[in-house]
């Protein structure tokens, strides 16, 4: 959700991936987060696929859903954890839930807009 946000606000000279620890790769995002994006304006279309330590030290900034995803980040790739950040209120499994996809929609943009300023 966190790229279908910041790709939506088209900011110059950002450049967003996505990339889970938990998800099948391939796998489509929930249809709960298709829902609350197009709620919000945004058509996106999103195939999962694992974080990489290629993809760890591209990212200047790591955004994490829950305190236990940046946990795993940090374990896995070290030179990560000080980019690395989360919502400790972020709920989780977020796309579970059609109310916590709701919660998890407010709490990223809130997570994206805190880290922007």
């Amino acid at each position: 959700m966190a790229e279908a946000i910041l790709k939506a606000k088209q900011l110059t000279g950002i450049e967003v991936e996505s990339a889970g620890l938990f998800a099948p790769e391939g796998e489509d995002a929930s249809v709960h987060t298709y829902e609350v994006l197009k709620e919000n304006g945004i058509d996106f279309r999103h195939h999962a696929r694992n974080l990489s330590e290629n993809l760890a030290g591209w990212a200047d900034v790591i955004l994490t859903m829950t305190s236990g995803h940046k946990q795993a980040v940090a374990a896995r790739y070290p030179h990560a954890r000080n980019k690395t950040f989360t919502s400790r209120s972020m709920p989780e499994a977020a796309g579970m839930y059609r109310t916590r996809t709701a919660a998890a929609w407010m709490l990223t943009e809130k997570l994206i807009n805190n880290c922007m300023h």
